[in-house]
């Protein structure tokens, strides 16, 4: 991932991600030039998908990084490493995500849904 600019993340399964939230994500990530965007991979296939839609927005695929999933502990951790943490609408918001980045005193940007 290049190593610049703000770090937005969420880490939701890849089969709860809205084709609308992750074009609105990478539409941030064309308008803020230094923006990195760090998700969860939950299966090479996902990671594969996702790269290819930030291929066709004109987005850089270094610009995107993957987690795998973790252990509660660590993966609450991880958050603080976030400048901002997207939520997930329409169809499933945040959640427990949204809980655990608030407690690492990391910002949410909720989405209408």
């Amino acid at each position: 991932m290049v190593a610049r600019g703000p770090l937005l993340g969420a880490f939701v399964r890849a089969s709860r991600l809205h084709p609308l939230s992750l074009s609105l994500w990478l539409a941030t990530l064309r308008r803020a030039a230094g923006a990195r965007l760090l998700l969860l991979q939950d299966s090479a296939a996902s990671r594969l998908s996702i790269a290819r839609e930030a291929a066709t927005a004109g987005v850089d695929v270094r610009r995107l990084g993957f987690v795998g999933f973790a252990a509660k502990e660590q993966h609450v951790t991880r958050h603080a490493l976030l400048s901002l943490v997207l939520d997930t609408s329409p169809l499933y918001a945040a959640h427990t995500t949204a809980a655990d980045a608030l407690r690492q005193g990391v910002p949410l940007l909720p989405l209408p849904g």
